[in-house]
């Protein structure tokens, strides 16, 4: 290749060297990507939650109000992961969590509302769940394991009109 911008990111990422990180599923550029990223996202305001000036996703107003809805409260995550690429091309993966919110927290794991969000199926909260449980039923989880099997051999064939 002449150029770093001959190769597509996706192709690029999946096969890296993993030398030195045989237990990783990640190269160390879609880990530097995801790492980033997620900085980027735990500091927007889909976690605003977790900021000191506001520690909760529910204020105790709204967590009374909570009360007065019948149960089963139902509530669900969604996820949509996408990709894009330069030329305008873009996939997406769609994957919920279904579960219901209770009156009060339990659990002391997870982030917001995971000690809110109770899944029936194992009558724990997301707060009590193990790391592996959670990523094994969680929205983004799901999300991830949609775009992983459609990548498993590499990106899918296309023709690609590179923008200039």
């Amino acid at each position: 290749y002449e150029s770093v911008e001959d190769i597509d990111l996706i192709v690029g990422g999946a096969l890296e060297s993993f030398s030195g990180f045989d237990k990783q599923l990640l190269g160390p550029t879609f880990r530097h990507i995801f790492r980033v990223q997620y900085r980027r996202f735990t500091s927007g305001d889909a976690y605003f939650f977790t900021h000191k000036t506001n520690p909760h996703p529910f204020t105790p107003a709204q967590l009374e109000a909570i009360k007065n809805v019948p149960n089963p409260r139902v509530a669900k995550f969604v996820c949509v992961l996408t990709l894009a690429y330069p030329d305008g091309y873009v996939e997406s993966w769609r994957a919920e969590s279904h579960g219901e919110i209770l009156e009060g927290p339990r659990g002391h794991e997870g982030h917001g509302y995971d000690p809110l969000f109770y899944v029936p199926s194992l009558d724990k909260t997301y707060a009590q769940l193990t790391i592996s449980e959670k990523r094994s039923i969680s929205h983004r989880g799901q999300a991830i394991d949609k775009m992983l099997a459609a990548y498993k051999d590499g990106a899918p064939k296309r023709e690609v009109t590179r923008l200039e």
